[in-house]
């Protein structure tokens, strides 16, 4: 194949760009203009129409290196760093998968922590391959209605009119592409159709949040089908990945033990930005994340009529106390210990709520607007909650559950309301779990028995979005229960976490009992207490005690708590507790106190 544009190609492309160049817009000097390959020859691209734009002369000699990507963007777009790396590396890929047959061709991964700004990227990407003709279909699918009317309103600030409703009644002379939800591609023929269109188009397909695929799901089949004919593939994802025996389409996977694999994230197709990069670029908040100990009471009673009192702290190894019990047994004794411990008639959850909404309050004293979630277990404990939260606040919070529209305009309404006088509380099940941008949740409540990593994830990533009109210290608070993994999790926020694909065994016979045979037992929460003694902050445990010693003199610098304390330690100062109470002392002083208080004292206080 040529390197070079023909004589004929030349004409084309000039005619197809109407006599001006691709990327400015200026006219063309018929006599010194340049043939352009928008993938470059030097990394796959062919000298074919199809991949060729017509250009000025200084357009050109600027692309000679890069994917001008932040050219065909409006000025008030401006990527960040990590942004503008993975345009770069998409693209390259992008180029080379073009013009390979459909079956040949890959997905690439977008890897970026929750908060950190995947569809400023995705939409990015293509607005480019939309502008240069690479593509000219772009296809949306995400895991809810309001995440799509979301990316709608988003890709508006692109210049790329999406269609956003549920009827697909798409104008192709209208339209730039279409965002659907995964339940969409629930129906036969809907899938049939977006096969159709994705066909009879050169079509860019981004499906956000990859965990939702799997190829033993018809979602996962039905996407397989509707986009095999598509020309350019992206998958992303901010939370780890299934733990079950699915595969996610067109990707590889890595096998790691005899038992295990993960998803390959290295290499020119995939893309990864952690919580450190993030951190590092002042794109997400640090995190205090302060975890209750407690007691927790429960019984379970059997068909039967025996019944079984459950009592177990939070520290209690529950695998060394019932060395009998199979794996799946203690962990869902686990469950049910976490379950009732944040029940709304526990003293447990009223005394965190307290702690929570002093937090809150006090954040508001800087950030006036900050708001607070309470993560719950199913609608009828979030109205619990609702009413709990009253009671203990004095105002009513926003409670929210249920995909309809009453609960879209009330999560609308706190999402975009930032004046003091709007309500300091979210509560909901799942609407706020995934994607939803609340710049201005600064505390959340981790009131659900859910353990699973990729759930907590995207939980915390509701409230790690940098708010730029909010004040310079913006540490996020999440309060959560003493369970073993969460507390994990907490510690290794700095780490890239990536749950293993287990693969299958052999499915061995069960017995009646196994296979769910059987009427279940009733479990109910007697009573749970606590109190919160350790905060986990930058991957370390310091204790209540230390926090509160510090509070006084950190609010009054502007700084959350244990964050100062970080800092003191950071400095390398060696005897840190003298540096904790002087730092207090200094505080009492400012308020014209006398410091010089014994650490019993400070310790009461």
């Amino acid at each position: 194949m040529n390197r070079l544009f023909a004589g004929l190609q030349r004409t084309q492309l000039y005619i197809k760009s109407n006599g001006r160049c691709a990327m400015c817009g200026c006219l063309l000097n018929p006599a010194k203009w340049e043939a352009d390959h928008i993938q470059p020859w030097s990394k796959g691209g062919p000298t074919e129409q199809l991949n060729g734009q017509a250009l000025c002369i200084p357009c050109h000699q600027s692309k000679m290196t890069t994917h001008p990507v932040e050219q065909y963007l409006p000025q008030k777009i401006e990527l960040r760093k990590w942004q503008q790396e993975f345009a770069q590396r998409f693209l390259d890929f992008a180029g080379t998968q073009a013009f390979l047959e459909p079956n040949d061709r890959k997905a690439f991964i977008l890897n970026a922590f929750p908060g950190s700004g995947k569809t400023i990227a995705q939409l990015a990407v293509a607005k480019y391959l939309i502008s240069t003709g690479l593509c000219d279909w772009f296809t949306v699918v995400v895991p809810s209605d309001k995440l799509r009317s979301d990316f709608v309103q988003v890709a508006e600030m692109f210049g790329l009119r999406l269609y956003g409703g549920t009827a697909l009644n798409v104008n192709f002379n209208v339209h730039h592409g279409v965002v659907l939800t995964y339940q969409q591609l629930s129906s036969e023929t809907r899938t049939s159709q977006i096969a159709v269109w994705t066909k009879s188009h050169r079509t860019f397909v981004t499906a956000d949040e990859i965990h939702h695929l799997s190829d033993k799901n018809s979602w996962g089949e039905n996407f397989e089908l509707a986009f095999e004919e598509s020309t350019v593939r992206l998958l992303t994802t901010g939370t780890p990945f299934r733990s079950d025996h699915s595969r996610i389409p067109w990707c590889s996977y890595v096998r790691i033990s005899e038992r295990l694999e993960e998803l390959d994230l290295k290499g020119s197709h995939a893309y990864s930005y952690g919580y450190d990069d993030a951190l590092t670029d002042g794109v997400v908040r640090e995190v205090d994340f302060p975890t209750w100990s407690g007691r927790v009471q429960w019984r379970v009673s059997s068909p039967d009529g025996t019944t079984t009192d459950f009592d177990h702290t939070f520290d209690d190894d529950l695998k060394e106390i019932y060395p009998d019990l199979s794996e799946g047994d203690v962990e869902k004794l686990m469950n049910q210990r976490n379950r009732f411990a944040v029940e709304a008639d526990t003293q447990y959850i009223r005394d965190q709520i307290i702690a929570a909404d002093r937090t809150l309050q006090s954040i508001r004293q800087t950030h006036p607007w900050a708001g607070g979630l309470i993560v719950c277990q199913v609608r009828e404990h979030a109205d619990a909650m609702g009413r709990l939260v009253e009671e203990l606040t004095g105002e009513k919070p926003v409670v929210v559950h249920g995909d309809v529209e009453e609960a879209k305009d009330k999560l609308r309404c706190f999402q975009q309301d930032t004046t003091p006088s709007r309500e300091r509380w979210l509560i909901t099940v799942q609407m706020v779990t995934e994607g939803v941008d609340i710049k201005h949740l600064r505390v959340l409540v981790y009131a659900t028995n859910k353990t699973a990593p990729l759930f907590w994830t995207q939980v915390l990533g509701r409230i790690l979005r940098h708010e730029q009109e909010a004040p310079l210290d913006q540490t996020a608070v999440f309060y959560q229960y003493g369970d073993e993994r969460l507390r994990e999790y907490a510690k290794r926020i700095h780490e890239a976490i990536q749950t293993h694909r287990q693969l299958k065994e052999e499915k061995q016979p069960r017995d009646s009992s196994e296979r769910g045979e059987h009427t279940p037992a009733t479990v109910e929460g007697l009573s749970a207490e606590g109190e919160g003694d350790v905060h986990i902050f930058g991957g370390k445990e310091y204790s209540a005690q230390e926090v509160e010693a510090l509070t006084a003199y950190a609010n009054s610098l502007g700084i959350h708590p244990v964050k100062l304390i970080a800092l003191l330690e950071a400095a390398g100062d060696t005897n840190f507790w003298d540096a904790a109470y002087k730092a207090k002392d200094q505080a009492d002083q400012a308020k014209g106190q006398v410091g010089n208080q014994s650490v019993d004292d400070s310790m009461a206080s």
